[in-house]
């Protein structure tokens, strides 16, 4: 039906909802191993808050694991509580992921959460931070939400059209 609704003929589209609470990472990476069925496919993950966090994690345990398809990340404020005790926190991106467009605000919420800008690893050039003024961790999610849906089915329609 998505990919109806977008234009998105003879593509296919599996997707896994998992809690933010990052119990379901190793669920999560059986799923996309299970229904990779080549390595052109690209392998597109969102997350917010401590979903960003667990999609950066989920992504470094498929490339230890030889997963070469190319990987977009979507990280929308991307949070760990572990950020508060860091001096430069944010997340670290593997030279292996193919972009991570990471949206993040600068208002720290009442539970000390907020995202912070993405690092690339290696001093590769594959991240693209984007701050999104006037808003709130709360709110962030559907402020960028058109944004992220965009990129989705960019990636989506570049595939289908190799």
């Amino acid at each position: 039906m998505y990919a109806e609704k977008n234009n998105l003929k003879n593509t296919k589209i599996a997707g896994y909802l998992a809690s933010p609470i990052g119990v379901e990472i190793d669920k999560a990476f059986e799923f996309i191993q299970s229904n990779i069925t080549n390595v052109s496919e690209p392998i597109i993950l969102y997350g917010y808050s401590l979903g960003g966090y667990n999609i950066n994690k989920l992504t470094d345990m498929l490339i230890s694991n030889n997963v070469e398809n190319d990987s977009i990340l979507i990280t929308v404020d991307a949070y760990s509580p572990e950020f508060q005790f860091e001096d430069n926190p944010g997340l670290e991106i593997s030279e292996a992921v193919t972009i991570n467009y990471n949206y993040f605000q600068e208002i720290t919420s009442n539970i000390y959460s907020r995202g912070y800008p993405s690092k690339p690893k290696n001093g590769k050039d594959n991240v693209k931070n984007i701050l999104e003024r006037n808003t709130t961790h709360r709110s962030i999610d559907e402020k960028t939400n058109l944004q992220a849906s965009g990129i989705i089915i960019s990636y989506l329609t570049r595939w289908r059209d190799k």
